[in-house]
């Protein structure tokens, strides 16, 4: 039976990115306004016409008990087993009795486990031979074993014995958050009591083309919200977050300091590649999520964006918020990271609901680096450097291709 007065609490917090390999080292360099997005050597050997995201190199297993494992997966489940591992560590789920527990895995993605088939070219040595080679098939098989955008979340069950539903959601950009959401009805409909979710991707030339080709792709730098912004810039990484009831983490002896309040979604419904600029629907989904929550604008300290730094989102983010918080709008803090990890696309609503909790636990906004100058049209109060405050509740937003958006709102818990 489904449980609407379930607190959900977050109990651990995994992630892999551009700017930091674990979440001390991630919430770092986000607040000293560092950019994981640099000059990449191999978008030059691949002559590319653009050269700068945030790519992370060789990755290596977070554990040597994972590395068999690891050796054996794509590059997005790399990244989401890594994060994973960390969240195990933090939320004490290691030694846990799968007989007592139903442990599972919500991740979302976008692109999935797509680079297993650019880094081999085993289609050009299929499908345009004459002949069949079996050599070309063993060359390949790898790659075909690699191949499955299910193992994002099922490699994480495999590693850690977690007996629980296991699957991924694809909604694109919106992909990590819509995956936080999923957690949450999970847990209130008693189907888990431990999950683990958000989303992984890895930097794959599929999504940076199309990118290109949209003329969305800045030079050198993302600037979300800066007057002279150029778009985006793509990275890679994973974040997770562990959920369960507030019941659960108590009896583990665990203390939370932050849980899920409320989720919500909707869809543009209009264009597949575009939001509606007015923004109505960034309006109304930040108004379904107060409502969930039975809380008012003034009761918002702080608004995690999605923040591409292309002028459609921005410029809709802006009027969205304007319309839902009204003159709340002077008050509230408002950030993207983009700047520092990237657009990390399935993965971005994860780190963006990292950053959220982390901006709650520790009090902090974090800035949203490396902006200068901010365009006169976006009225919101944007801090360049990190903000240390009062935030005791943070909502999180994501919007996608397709036209999918969701809303998430974490909150500091009473004692």
């Amino acid at each position: 039976m489904f449980d609407a007065n379930c607190e959900v609490v977050i109990s651990g917090l995994g992630v892999n990115a551009s700017i930091g390999n674990n979440i001390n080292e991630f919430w770092q360099n986000l607040l000293a306004g560092e950019t994981g997005l640099k000059h990449q050597a191999m978008l030059e050997e691949k002559q590319t016409p653009f050269k700068f995201g945030g790519y992370m190199g060789t990755l290596s297993p977070a554990s040597e008990l994972m590395r068999e494992i690891f050796s054996q997966q794509d590059r997005a489940v790399q990244l989401a087993l890594n994060a994973a591992a960390q969240a195990v560590e933090d939320s004490c789920l290691a030694d846990i009795d799968p007989a007592k527990h139903t442990v599972a895995v919500v991740m979302g993605t976008t692109c999935g486990t797509n680079d297993s088939i650019e880094q081999n070219a085993f289609d050009e040595d299929w499908f345009n031979c004459d002949d069949f080679d079996v050599h070309k098939m063993q060359l390949h098989q790898n790659a075909f074993a690699q191949y499955g955008h299910e193992k994002i979340a099922h490699s994480i069950s495999q590693a850690f014995n977690f007996n629980g539903p296991s699957y991924v959601v694809g909604t694109a950009c919106a992909s990590g958050n819509h995956a936080i959401g999923e957690a949450v009805n999970l847990i209130r409909s008693g189907q888990a009591d431990i999950v683990l979710c958000g989303g992984a991707d890895a930097f794959t030339l599929l999504p940076t083309f199309g990118f290109y080709a949209m003329k969305s792709l800045a030079s050198e730098k993302c600037t979300p919200f800066q007057k002279d912004r150029e778009g985006m810039l793509l990275g890679e990484g994973a974040g997770i977050l562990v959920l369960e009831s507030r019941q659960s983490a108590i009896a583990r002896g665990l203390k939370p300091e932050v849980g899920v309040t409320a989720w919500a979604l909707n869809c543009d419904a209009k264009n597949f590649a575009a939001p509606i600029a007015s923004g109505e629907r960034c309006e109304e989904l930040i108004n379904l999520c107060l409502n969930e929550a039975s809380l008012s604008p003034a009761e918002v300290d702080y608004i995690n964006v999605h923040g591409t730094g292309t002028e459609l989102n921005d410029l809709m983010e802006a009027r969205g918020i304007h319309g839902a918080f009204g003159n709340e709008v002077a008050r509230i803090k408002v950030s993207s990271i983009k700047g520092a990890t990237g657009h990390t696309l399935g993965a971005a609503g994860a780190l963006d609901g990292v950053a959220s909790v982390l901006s709650i636990r520790n009090n902090c906004v974090p800035p949203n680096a490396p902006i200068t100058t901010t365009d006169e049209n976006i009225g919101l109060d944007i801090p360049c450097e990190p903000l240390h405050i009062p935030v005791n509740r943070a909502l999180s937003i994501s919007f996608a291709f397709g036209g999918c958006n969701v809303a998430t709102l974490f909150s500091r818990l009473e004692n």
